[in-house]
């Protein structure tokens, strides 16, 4: 449970995609968990309860679907049913005909290599897409997880843009509070606020001079 908060209230990488299969994540856990628990087996059940009383009506909304299918970390990986894929997969073709003004008719579509990643786009330098459904079919063959990948499918990267929103939360504000007080101490109560800013600034920045 601590593990699924800590990613969706990440300060990087936090997309809508990421929701679903994280919730889909920590119930299987759960439930693989129960096998091995010898008191705590209620509170196990409870957890899986509210699970699904506050988000079970949420897995089967069309834009939370797209936005998983659209982020190539997950793709069909999270879903472990055919009928769930099939829906999964049918959710991204609905998106990206929409996004493609076709409506699925049939329209040669060229990606030049030369402007992607050449690690992502593996295949022909010269991409072809005769149809939606081509570039969705090449997009889940793609096994890479990076989101540089989805350069190499315009549709596919125009869903996530579209249904990737960031995850609103206010736990980068919580942390920059509580840096703050252990800066302003009752032994520090003199300082000024732009002399206190500064110190905030350095202290929240210093994972920045320690990655270099």
């Amino acid at each position: 449970v601590a593990k699924s908060l800590d990613t969706l209230q990440a300060e990087t990488q936090c997309f809508m995609g990421i929701f679903l299969p994280t919730i889909d994540s920590l119930r299987t856990r759960l439930d693989q968990l129960k096998v091995t628990l010898r008191y705590a087996v209620p509170l196990a059940n409870a957890l899986l309860a509210a699970l699904n009383r506050r988000f079970g009506h949420l897995e089967q909304r069309k834009d939370l679907l797209q936005a998983s299918m659209s982020h190539p970390q997950f793709k069909l990986r999270w879903m472990n049913s055919d009928s769930a894929k099939m829906n999964g997969k049918a959710a991204l073709l609905e998106a990206m005909q929409s996004v493609s003004g076709s409506g699925g008719a049939a329209e040669n579509r060229h990606v030049n290599a030369n402007t992607v990643d050449e690690f992502f786009c593996s295949y022909d330098s010269n991409i072809e897409f005769n149809s939606v459904s081509a570039e969705l079919e090449m997009y889940f063959n793609d096994t890479s997880h990076d989101i540089d990948s989805l350069q190499c499918f315009p549709l596919v990267k125009k869903v996530f843009v579209a249904k990737n929103t960031a995850l609103p939360s206010s736990a980068p504000v919580e942390r920059l509070f509580s840096i703050g007080g252990q800066i302003l101490t009752p032994q520090r109560n003199g300082l000024s606020d732009e002399h206190f800013e500064e110190l905030l600034m350095l202290r929240a920045n210093k994972h920045l001079e320690e990655n270099h």
